[in-house]
């Protein structure tokens, strides 16, 4: 096909003089980096036109990127001197405004870039000229301002009718044309009408609460001929009247997989939504009552603002915006996206694209062939905002197209490298498609990842293997779907080149996993948190690790010839092994002799460690991964659970270590497999019970040999693959013997243990400490400062992810850096931090070091800033200080005048460095934290429990509520805590007990009652059948120390006082209550007629006395004294009331910033965040003010004109 047939449009950028690029001069030393520019509302694509000079640019994209590849094609010797930065050329792209597929940007098919040939030392750069206002490629059309649209009011569902007011228009021919499968408005993702409904403003769509689930009489078939099905348990979609046939319909279906299809049938007597599985679909795990799915595509179910549909036949758009009735649907941008791709990038190398925006559109670099690599690209610094989405509007419920950066070349790295990119709003399994020996993961932010986590096809375009320019994006060559849901999935590295993710963060996602790895990963100072529960399974970081015996620099599993890979009757039979000569066939296990043979053990390079890099999980941070579906695992490594194999082959995970990471709020962390490490890993609010593969242990379980997991030796499992599960003589077939377990905390029981747990753990195990006070020996963990306090057994042992050292100048946050310095401790608003409270940060970002050998920061200078106010910030006084922190150094002491309790503490981190365009030191964004008050009256002592306890009913019991007879019965019942008086705090001890009743209108007469206590010490008797007389008791109380026993004879009615129990020994059963939280019962017996009626009213109370309150009280008492003296004397002291005195040469304050929305709007000026300065800066909008005539949005410097005036 002949390029030229795609469409090709014009960029639509900036005015050239607005340029203001932030690349390097090159020095006299350097050889100069060529530089094109495009501009098309200037710029010329004549020949003649080189569009080096920014007074005569480039009209296109597409034609800068030609030029470029020309350029890369007359290469020659490396130069001397160097390019400047390693820059051989550079297209550069005007900012501020937005590139359409047609109007101004790469065409529906999206700009091409093949055969471009840069060099390690002379890359080829596609960037913004000012990364705080990055040229921003937009995969959506506009409607027109003239588009007629109509309000329509909510109907009936029944009848096929939204059922919430709406806007409606239709669609011009061309535009339906392109198959649009997305819609955003103003800038925000409107969602697929749905049932139950779910919004992406707030992120509900992630909330599995708005999935519906599946009864247990829902089926699955894997027949793709005959039906499956969920039920409607709620029964709405049948009450609602709904006719769901055609929908498409969501399926949480086999636990990590999720799939799409239509409804085939819906049957409503039965709430039945009826379809039918996918050729290809994947997965075998199957369970009734698991399901949940949501349904979408059909107009009825819109029914809240934010939803839309699109019929695809007939072109009607349905759309329920803000503000219904009173919207305004022309002065709005709403946009359909028609466009997979911006930019498709092939055959090529050592290209990096830097400083852009991708919204509804993204990026596609892939090879072609074995031989048409992408190999040393690099997507640097860009922005992704909805990149990626099925497209199921438009009917298809298999593909995706997702980012790509997918290198198939062996034997070599691929060299490419995501590093400080933003993605936003992807959906669809794969989230990101990603593969290339050496892949460097670094400094990323991935936020609100799959809200569907629909696994997919990712849609390789037909006929491009010999040139993009020859395939259609939309149009997918056949292929497989791809595993379970994931945020981030990592391919395999080699021992060589070992991929790296580092500085990661994912942050809210929806698939079963966070991030997924394969072999020669190192998976280091990421930050992952916020799992949902729309799919089961998982972990925040999940792998597989190595096999056991592996060969070569990409790890490749070996074996020896097993008896299905023998060919000869003859050898099968050597072998021990069985032969058949019906199918001429060899099966069974080998024999030991067979196996021992020279040929049969696995060669050196197998055994010693040259053949594998192994699975590294090192300094990362795991939590809030606990949802009421289903929580996960913090890290895991992983085996399928039938797979009962530590010795050759496809065996269980091997060769990997998880070292110093630390999980909270997940279900800890769990290591199966042999010759794998867990060290120095600190674990807590794990929970309690059985998670989804059957354990009870939830902070650290290691599968063994004899008790946790399903590959013990007495297992069915485990003795049906004798040849690979506990063979004698081979350790490693004994699942975890081979396992080092050494120093973690665990801040929780260990199988009901507290304390030194080493012993029930497999393997080598050494200094592991296990308890809920575990975590009160740490600093501040609920602020995240996770480090031992002094001369507390964690430090002491050396246990958990940080050590004690007492001038620790560098403390390990895990995360992306930002340009600013960023992840505050105490964290931003922090109330009630400690007294001894650090500072502590994540230093700046900087591409000044990045590249040069040594890490990032270092010759940077942080200065840290606190104060007892904001305005004190960078000021001079006793109530305002400055601490210098050199290169990775970030952690910083407050002044003791800072230091008390109550006070609020603002503080910020400013950069001073030599940039490389000497731009003046960076500031910070403040932030502030409010220390604990212990002398406050809120945090005030609580009077010590007194002398003696009352534990009573809340209210009489009537006895004709119960059937009294010959036999006991229980009437009532009194709670007992008591567990203050036994704890250590309070040394005190039971001396005495009583327990006193009131019995009214026993018109029966209560002699013939007999009342008896049961506590968790037994019971005892207090009256007996024969004692009292009348009808009343009053405060008759049983005590050891009364004088005499309650009868017929002793006393007269109501009984007022002390008597004996019948039976010696209430202190006995009363003695095991201090300490413990239990109850008390009272049964009632009827010496009487039987079946008689026993009227009366009955309350109870048991008391209980102590010795050594008294101490307790005056320690009490002395404490208070101290905290009122102390509270007045801090409310006494001045705070905040010293003179400002500024900093010497401190410039005038300016507007701080990190993102763009952080400046203050001006009327026709477009605010810019300065990434270099932190500061603000506007830029005039040449267009016409508020209030100006107009014929059309684009006259308007809002972008809004409505009835002929700007708005």
């Amino acid at each position: 096909m002949s390029r030229h047939v795609i469409l090709i449009a014009a960029l639509l950028l900036g005015p050239p003089g607005n340029c203001s690029p932030p690349f390097p001069v090159a020095a006299a030393a350097d050889t100069p980096t060529t530089v094109w520019f495009v501009d098309p509302s200037s710029g010329s694509d004549d020949p003649s036109n080189p569009g080096t000079d920014a007074s005569s640019p480039l009209r296109t994209v597409q034609r800068c990127v030609d030029i470029m590849v020309t350029h890369s094609s007359s290469s020659g010797p490396p130069p001397s001197p160097p390019y400047a930065d390693g820059v051989r050329g550079r297209c550069i792209l005007a900012g501020g405004v937005d590139y359409g597929p047609t109007e101004g940007g790469t065409g529906r098919a999206g700009a091409v870039v093949e055969g471009l040939r840069g060099t390690s030392d002379g890359i080829y750069e596609i960037a913004s000229a000012d990364p705080s206002e990055p040229a921003t490629f937009v995969g959506y059309e506009e409607l027109d301002d003239d588009a007629v649209w109509t309000y329509v009011q909510g109907g009936d569902a029944s009848a096929g009718e939204p059922t919430t007011g709406h806007w409606v228009t239709n669609l011009s021919e061309q535009l339906l044309s392109l198959n649009p499968w997305q819609l955003f408005v103003d800038g925000e993702m409107y969602v697929n009408a749905r049932w139950p409904d779910a919004r992406w403003d707030d992120r509900s769509v992630f909330l599995v609460e708005n999935w519906q689930k599946s009864t247990w009489d829902g089926w699955f078939e894997k027949d793709i001929e005959k039906d499956s099905w969920v039920v409607d348990g709620s029964g709405q979609l049948a009450a609602g009247g709904y006719d769901v046939v055609g929908a498409s319909v969501v399926l949480n279906v086999k636990h990590w997989f999720t799939f799409a299809t239509t409804v085939t049938n819906f049957l409503p007597e039965e709430n039945k939504v009826v379809y039918r599985v996918q050729p290809g679909w994947k997965g075998d795990k199957w369970a009734a009552g698991k399901d949940a799915f949501f349904l979408e595509n059909k107009p009825e179910f819109i029914s809240q603002e934010t939803e839309w549909h699109l019929d695809m036949d007939s072109g009607v758009l349905r759309v329920a915006l803000r503000g219904g009735t009173d919207a305004d649907p022309s002065s709005l941008r709403i946009g359909l996206r028609v466009q997979e791709y911006a930019l498709r990038i092939a055959d090529s190398s050592d290209l990096r694209l830097q400083d852009l925006r991708f919204f509804g559109t993204t990026v596609y670099a892939a090879a072609l062939t074995v031989q048409k690599t992408v190999n040393g690209v690099e997507f640097d610094s860009l922005t992704f905002e909805h990149p990626s989405a099925m497209k199921r509007m438009a009917g298809d419920h298999r593909y995706s197209w997702p980012t790509t950066l997918y290198d198939t070349s062996k034997g070599k790295p691929s060299r490419n490298r995501i590093f400080n990119c933003t993605l936003v709003g992807n959906e669809g399994h794969p989230t990101t498609r990603l593969r290339g020996d050496g892949m460097v993961l670094e400094n990323n932010l991935f936020r609100d990842v799959d809200f569907t986590a629909v696994t997919t096809v990712p849609c390789t375009p037909s006929g491009s293997k010999a040139s993009l320019w020859d395939g259609n994006p939309s149009v997918c060559t056949k292929a497989n779907y791809v595993g379970g849901g994931t945020a981030l999935e990592a391919s395999f590295g080699t021992v060589s080149n070992p991929t790296i993710v580092r500085r990661n963060t994912i942050n809210t996602y929806g698939g079963s996993s966070g991030l997924t790895v394969g072999k020669n990963t190192e998976v280091e100072l990421n930050r992952i948190h916020g799992a949902m529960a729309l799919q089961l399974d998982g972990a925040l970081v999940q792998g597989g690790g190595h096999d056991r015996y592996e060969v070569g620099d990409r790890s490749d599993r070996w074996a020896p010839t097993l008896c299905g890979g023998l060919k000869t009757s003859e050898d099968c039979i050597k072998a021990g092994c069985e032969w058949s000569d019906g199918d001429g066939s060899c099966s069974g296990d080998p024999s030991e002799e067979y196996l021992s043979q020279d040929d049969n053990l696995p060669p050196q390079e197998a055994i010693d460690g040259s053949s594998y890099f192994g699975v590294v999980y090192r300094q990362n941070w795991l939590y809030d991964a606990k949802n009421d579906r289903i929580s996960k695992r913090g890290l895991r490594f992983d085996r399928p659970q039938a797979t009962c194999n530590g010795r050759f082959g496809n065996t269980w995970t091997n060769h990997g270590s998880m070292v110093q990471n630390v999980a909270w709020n997940t279900n800890g962390i769990m290591v199966k497999g042999s010759q794998l490490r867990a060290e120095r890993n600190t674990i807590t609010g794990s929970g309690s019970g059985v998670d989804g593969e059957g354990s009870n242990i939830r902070d650290l379980t290691v599968y063994d040999e004899f008790s946790e997991g399903t590959c013990t030796c007495n297992s069915s499992l485990c003795r049906s693959q004798a040849l690979t599960c506990c063979v004698p003589g081979d350790d490693a077939t004994f699942e975890g013997r081979t396992n080092v377990i050494l120093g973690n905390l665990l801040a929780s029981e260990h199988k009901r243990t507290v304390g030194n747990v080493d012993h029930l753990f497999p393997g080598r195990s050494e200094g592991n400490l296990a308890g809920p006070e575990m975590w009160g020996h740490l600093r501040d963990p609920w602020n995240l400062d996770f480090r031992p306090m002094e001369g507390s057994p964690v430090a002491i042992n050396g246990t958990g992810a940080y050590g004690y050292e007492e001038s620790l100048r560098e403390y390990f946050i895990p995360g992306r850096r930002e340009w600013l310095p960023s992840s505050p401790i105490p964290p931003e608003g922090t109330q009630g931090a400690k007294l001894d409270t650090d500072l502590m940060f994540l230093p700046r970002l900087s591409r000044h070091s990045l590249g040069k050998g040594g890490r990032d920061g270092d010759g940077k200078v942080h200065v840290v800033y606190a104060a007892c106010s904001p305005e004190r910030l960078g000021t001079l006084g006793p109530e305002a200080t400055r601490i210098e922190l050199s290169g990775q150094n970030n952690v910083a002491a407050v002044a003791e005048q800072l230091a008390r309790p109550g006070r609020t503490v603002h503080w910020r981190v400013d950069t001073e460095e030599g940039t490389r365009d000497g731009a003046e030191a960076l500031t910070g964004k403040a932030w502030s934290y409010t220390y604990v008050n212990p002398y406050s009256d809120e945090n005030a002592e609580p009077l010590p429990p007194g002398r003696c306890q009352k534990y009573a009913t809340s209210s009489p019991v009537n006895f004709t509520d119960f059937e009294l007879s010959g036999k006991p019965v229980t009437v009532s019942s009194v709670a007992v805590d008591a567990r203050e008086y036994g704890s250590e705090k309070y040394n005190y001890t039971l001396v005495s007990g009583r327990v006193c009743f009131n019995v009214t209108d026993a018109t029966a007469g209560v002699q013939k009652m007999q009342l008896r206590i049961v506590t968790p010490a037994g019971p005892l008797a207090l009256k007996m059948g024969n004692a009292g007389s009348g009808t009343t008791f009053y405060e008759t109380c049983f005590t050891d120390d009364a004088a005499e026993k309650l009868s017929s004879s002793a006393g007269d009615p109501p009984f007022q006082g002390d008597w004996l129990p019948h039976k010696a020994g209430l202190m006995k059963i009363l003695a095991s209550y201090p300490g413990e939280k239990a109850s008390a019962r009272m049964l009632v017996k009827d010496h009487g007629d039987r079946f008689r009626d026993f009227p009366g009213m009955l309350d109870w109370s048991l008391e209980l006395c102590y010795n050594g309150w008294e101490d307790a009280y005056e320690d009490w008492s002395a404490g208070e004294a101290e905290r009122i003296r102390k509270r007045d004397e801090e409310a006494a002291r001045p705070w905040c009331e010293d003179p400002i005195t500024a900093m010497p040469s401190q410039s005038p304050s300016k507007f701080l910033c990190k993102k763009k929305s952080d400046c203050p709007k001006e009327t026709c000026k477009k605010p810019i965040c300065k990434k270099k300065t932190g500061k603000c800066k506007y830029k005039k909008i040449n267009k016409s003010p508020p209030g100006s005539s107009c014929t059309k949005k684009q006259d308007c410097c809002s972008k809004k004109c409505k009835k002929g005036v700007c708005k």
